[in-house]
């Protein structure tokens, strides 16, 4: 379960996000990875999933135009090293820049789009280790 948005009596308010973990392994050269925008300053957003420091350009997000309190389903990916960057919905201008992810075989994890700490810009990211 995520908490959401905001506790002050700003739009969008404070909401619970229910994530459910039932997913099989990923299996010794897979890993699975689910995303979770829960900044409630940000727009919709693209999250792209590349190679670590790969270009942005010409390629389409894994992800297109997911709002505020949403959450994707576990994507299964093959193990190795990875950069996750969000960006608000049709443009390439990273808001989030995940830096490397080192998905190790048999690895779950969940990514978490985040508002900064006193609301707002600079977002942020924080990365969940579901299994292993």
């Amino acid at each position: 379960m995520v908490a959401a948005g905001f506790a002050g009596g700003e739009t969008p308010g404070l909401r619970l996000l229910l994530l459910y973990d039932t997913t099989p392994d990923p299996g010794l050269n897979s890993a699975k990875v689910r995303v979770v925008h829960a900044a409630p300053s940000a727009p919709a957003v693209d999250v792209h999933w590349t190679g670590p420091y790969q270009t942005l350009m010409n390629r389409m997000p894994v992800l297109a135009s997911v709002p505020f309190g949403g959450a994707s389903g576990y994507l299964s990916v093959p193990a190795g090293q990875y950069q996750a960057r969000v960006t608000p919905a049709g443009t390439t201008t990273v808001a989030i820049n995940s830096g490397r992810i080192v998905l190790p075989g048999n690895a779950i994890r969940t990514v978490i789009a985040l508002d900064n700490e006193g609301g707002g810009t600079p977002f942020g990211a924080i990365v969940l280790l579901d299994r292993n």
